[in-house]
């Protein structure tokens, strides 16, 4: 009796273990800078936050795992935020790059048309993590979108940024999305919080 529930007990915590890399349940903070407000969601990393500045006038969803970006004034647009827990760190080699590209294939549904690839790149964001970028394009509601996911793998979590959005809209939504991610940072526990009784 007591060796299943050893098992069960050593099972439960690999799977927190995998799944502690990076908590994506947001805390939303509100400061102000220079008279504008700003909203920032607070992420837990195990023993230290990640903070992220939403755009300006952007709202989000907590889904599951994930985060839902709702920009203004763009309906069709599917902006996304996701973390998957990496075993072992992963470079972005050869290996690397077609397991993100698998993650991205996987991700796009079956009922769109045309679709190509537009671009592949590593290192577009200045992280201190390597990154990898790849663009889609294709024919939905009888428009044509673009998808485009940046993908940074970390010592124990790949995150992933996505957008999706009509070609019309789309750079403008990117450059706004892409100096939001550069936001993104590991804030360390303050030490001054911890005060020694004497």
């Amino acid at each position: 009796m007591r060796r299943p529930i050893v098992f069960l007990a050593s099972f439960a915590c690999t799977v927190l273990t995998l799944r502690a890399a990076l908590d994506l349940t947001p805390t939303l903070k509100e400061y102000t800078s220079e008279g504008i407000a700003f909203k920032r969601l607070v992420f837990n990393d195990g023993k230290k936050q990640i903070t992220y500045d939403l755009p300006s006038r952007w709202n989000y969803r907590a889904i599951g795992d994930s985060i839902k970006l709702i920009p203004p004034n763009a309906l069709n647009a599917d902006v996304f935020i996701g973390a998957l827990p990496l075993t072992t760190a992963q470079p972005f080699d050869d290996k690397g790059i077609a397991t993100a590209r698998e993650h991205f294939m996987q991700g796009i549904p079956a009922t769109v048309q045309s679709m190509k690839v537009v671009a592949e790149q590593l290192n577009t964001v200045p992280f201190k993590a390597g990154n990898y970028e790849i663009t889609v394009s294709y024919q939905a509601l009888g428009e044509i979108f673009i998808r485009r996911a940046l993908y940074i793998n970390l010592a124990d979590t790949q995150l992933v940024f996505r957008l999706s959005a009509r070609k019309t809209e789309f750079e403008g939504l990117w450059r706004t999305f892409r100096s939001s991610i550069l936001s993104w940072q590991g804030v360390e526990p303050d030490s001054a919080a911890t005060v020694v009784q004497k």
